[in-house]
């Protein structure tokens, strides 16, 4: 008899990022990755406001 596993309830905190933050190896600037296109942004505003400006979309902390 095969046994099912038990699912963990997932929590509101453990919500799957749709961004990625890091910093340029090439230029040091602080840079954003949407994850949902794929595009990079070194726009300083983007990176603050964690905006994609190709999907037109704020992504939530």
């Amino acid at each position: 008899m095969q046994e099912h596993q038990q699912l963990k309830p997932v929590h509101a905190d453990s919500q799957i990022k749709t961004y990625s933050l890091s910093r340029s190896e090439k230029t040091g600037q602080d840079q954003i990755m949407c994850l949902k296109c794929g595009r990079v942004s070194h726009n300083l505003n983007d990176v603050i406001n964690k905006y994609c400006g190709h999907c037109h979309v704020f992504h939530e902390n």
